[in-house]
């Protein structure tokens, strides 16, 4: 891709307070996909993506721009997301239990 202009830059710059509050939702601690991930991290690791000369479109700030940035934070910090519990839902006790008495046909 070629060098990013310096109207393309502020562009960037102006959405990337929403973009970097989009990465915590997903990465930040609690997040949909929690790698743990602090601000300087995600404020980190989209800087070198947005620099790299290696990107080969434009800056959206969209779902690709965010899955660019969580390989960073793969590759480059070590990241990873945080293993939720198997256990299904717990059923709190004052819901009370059912069961079904099925009898075979006929």
């Amino acid at each position: 891709m070629e060098k990013t202009s310096m109207t393309e830059f502020d562009e960037i710059m102006k959405m990337m307070p929403a973009f970097l509050d989009y990465l915590h939702e997903f990465y930040g601690a609690g997040g949909i996909y929690d790698m743990g991930a602090t601000h300087t991290h995600l404020c980190t690791a989209t800087m070198m993506y947005i620099s790299s000369p290696d990107r080969e479109q434009s800056f959206e700030g969209d779902s690709f721009d965010r899955e660019q940035v969580r390989s960073i934070l793969e590759d480059r910090f070590g990241l990873e997301e945080v293993a939720r519990p198997s256990e299904p839902y717990p059923v709190p006790e004052d819901h009370g239990m059912f069961t079904m008495k099925l009898e075979a046909a006929e």
